[in-house]
């Protein structure tokens, strides 16, 4: 017979507290609408932020990044710098200009990013470790300044980011950032760009007004994307 604390009981208190942990994540993946793997390897991410270690994060998709970013709001860690280099999976030094432009990039600073890319204009082509350059990082912030700022130092409005296959307007459309998509079709880019998931600028669009794109981490109303739809449907954008 085992005595209480046993060896053998303990692996069987360990497997139950495994059943239940997993029938709560689980439950925690559904109502976040993602997969179970997913929302693990954005758990991993924190655990890693939180450790104080940085390591490139191994994302397999849109909606491990945005459930991690979700992740880091809920539990208190926007404008962490450590967190946010672990979200970012860079390893560089916290204080080298690369190294802050990430930063002030991640944590919607762009003021201090346009900082840093005046005094250091060769980071203009930078790119963290999900693979998005300054230009798309712009994009998604839907700062105008940053935008003009890359485009007059010759930085390709078509450039696309490394992971995902999708263009500075495609990610401006996806956060549903109107000023940017019509400041980018202003300059003339092309907007029938398929990302790596099949998705369109104008499929994005339609999505977020649909309600759909909410779950990804996307704060913009699905009312921000009718006059998306309807600039991009004025200058051809194919679905």
């Amino acid at each position: 017979m085992n005595s209480p604390g046993s060896s053998p009981e303990r692996a069987q208190v360990g497997i139950r507290l495994e059943k239940r942990l997993t029938k709560v994540l689980k439950g925690l993946a559904e109502y976040l609408d993602v997969s179970l793997n997913v929302l693990v390897e954005s758990i991993l991410l924190h655990a890693v932020a939180a450790d104080d270690q940085v390591m490139p994060p191994p994302w397999r998709n849109r909606k491990s990044r945005m459930v991690c970013a979700n992740l880091m709001e809920v539990y208190g860690l926007v404008g962490d710098e450590l967190a946010d280099l672990a979200l970012l999976g860079i390893e560089v030094d916290r204080d080298s200009p690369r190294g802050q432009l990430l930063l002030a990039l991640r944590q919607g600073r762009d003021d201090a990013a346009l900082a840093i890319l005046e005094a250091q204009p060769e980071l203009k082509d930078a790119c963290d470790a999900q693979g998005f350059p300054v230009i798309i990082s712009a994009a998604r912030l839907d700062s105008l300044p940053l935008l003009d700022w890359c485009l007059g130092h010759g930085v390709d409005a078509e450039t696309k980011d490394e992971v995902y296959e999708d263009s500075a307007v495609g990610w401006a459309v996806f956060y549903g950032n109107e000023r940017s998509v019509r400041h980018l079709i202003a300059r003339g880019v092309y907007l029938s760009n398929r990302d790596n998931e099949g998705f369109t600028p104008l499929a994005n669009a339609r999505r977020g007004a649909a309600g759909q794109l909410a779950k990804f981490g996307v704060r913009a109303p699905s009312s921000a994307f009718a006059p998306i739809i309807a600039v991009l449907q004025e200058h051809g954008a194919e679905d």
